[in-house]
């Protein structure tokens, strides 16, 4: 069973939904309609409405052992520069096009997004995220889901139990407590803060800014910019020192320069010159 809903929206539309299993498509292309079409059992059971530019998609409450099949495909086309709210249990949210804000509070439910302007704030139980770019500051919370990010503009305030973390070009502060998550950074040039139990960290190239990371048994690996003045303060009690970098002095005023703070228990720390 299918159902649509048509809403004339002029302006950016503030898009709640409220989803216990199912699927959420957001599509933000120019226009000043939006679309709402909602697939599956039920869909009565559904409701949609909207007040003013803010319209909501609410589904019924689980309960029972026997209703966790009842979820729903939900397609949203919707005004470019438009933000959502998403509450779900297992909902997937993927969605295309330019936003302007994206929070997103589920279980086990995956994430996609395409293009965030402001902020993007995600909590997951397990479910993985992926944000192609993310112009502002990002929170990221997790149990054990993985998270991929190509370009994030503002600082990242991450903290995960264990999944995987990748970040290819961050391009402010970064922050992140974990328990067990491997860190793969792309080009940094601003400070870097890891506490973590077991994670691995890998910076590919370091340009500038300071890294401080504090680890049981992880491994530290960091590439720096030939050329640009590193200070190291570095420690691991069981594990293996290597270095390969070349002095390049005491750094001019004004100059970028390179921090690196390394503690771990009996990971090793490597550090090597681009």
């Amino acid at each position: 069973m299918t159902t649509v809903n048509n809403f004339q929206t002029p302006n950016p539309v503030k898009l709640y939904v409220e989803l216990m299993s199912g699927e959420v498509k957001l599509d933000a292309v120019e226009t000043d309609e939006t679309t709402v079409t909602i697939d599956g059992r039920n869909v009565d059971d559904v409701v949609v409405t909207q007040q003013g530019d803010e319209i909501s998609i609410i589904g019924p409450k689980v309960r029972g052992l026997f209703n966790f099949d009842r979820g729903y495909d939900v397609k949203v086309t919707l005004p470019l520069d438009s933000q959502f709210i998403l509450k779900g249990g297992s909902t997937d949210i993927r969605a295309k096009g330019r936003l302007k804000a994206a929070q997103v509070k589920s279980g086990s439910g995956d994430v996609s997004l395409d293009e965030i302007t402001t902020l993007a704030d995600i909590a997951t139980g397990s479910g993985d995220c992926q944000i192609t770019t993310c112009h502002g500051p990002l929170t990221y919370k997790t149990g054990s889901g993985d998270l991929i990010v190509t370009t994030l503009g503002g600082e990242g305030k991450i903290t995960a139990g264990s999944g995987d973390i990748t970040i290819q070009s961050p391009g402010d502060e970064i922050s992140i407590k974990t328990g067990s998550s491997d860190i793969r950074l792309g080009e940094v040039s601003h400070d870097v803060t890891v506490r973590s139990g077991s994670s691995d960290v890998q910076i590919a190239m370091m340009r500038a800014g300071a890294l401080v990371s504090n680890s049981g048994s992880g491994d530290v690996r960091v590439t720096v910019a030939k050329g640009v003045p590193v200070y190291t303060d570095i420690n691991t009690v069981s594990g293996a020192i290597r270095s390969s970098l070349t002095g390049a002095g005491k750094p001019e005023p004004g100059q970028d320069h390179i921090e690196i703070r390394a503690r771990s228990a009996s990971g090793d720390i490597t550090l090597l010159e681009a």
